[in-house]
């Protein structure tokens, strides 16, 4: 998926720049597309990141999920965010929210238009909403 490669070669070479020292790869490991933890991870470790500088976090199913998870068990307090600009400033919101001192590194997406219209729209409509009902109405999920 180019917006998957577009996070995952920006997060390489945030590491091969000495930028990052550690990846925390989150989403769903059980889900119907298949283990996307294991795919990133492999993903990374072809464009040159070793293995063990690569965190996984199988039980990211949603942003407010994974930015938890990331500083409840992995005790993360800084982090920089790899992702796409339309879905960068939740992130960033949902991390100060959270506590995590995080600053957002943009990623390209070699996508066409349509995607990034349907991710754009998305985002407003579902993404943004959902956050905010996150950070009012849910409890922390139980780290795992």
């Amino acid at each position: 998926m180019p917006m998957l490669a577009g996070r995952l070669d920006t997060t390489a070479a945030l590491i091969e720049a000495g930028k990052a020292q550690t990846v925390l790869v989150s989403g769903d490991g059980n889900g119907t597309s298949g283990d996307e933890i294991a795919a990133m991870t492999q993903y990374l470790i072809e464009r040159g990141v070793p293995r063990d500088r690569i965190v996984e976090d199988p039980y990211g199913v949603c942003t407010y999920d994974s930015i938890v998870r990331a500083s409840e068990k992995f005790g993360i307090e800084r982090a920089l965010v790899v992702t796409q600009r339309f879905h960068l400033s939740r992130s960033l919101a949902l991390c100060g929210a959270i506590g995590i001192d995080a600053a957002g590194v943009e990623a390209e997406c070699d996508c066409r238009r349509i995607t990034l219209a349907k991710n754009l729209a998305r985002e407003w409509l579902l993404s943004e909403p959902k956050a905010i009902l996150d950070l009012a109405l849910r409890p922390r999920p139980a780290v795992g």
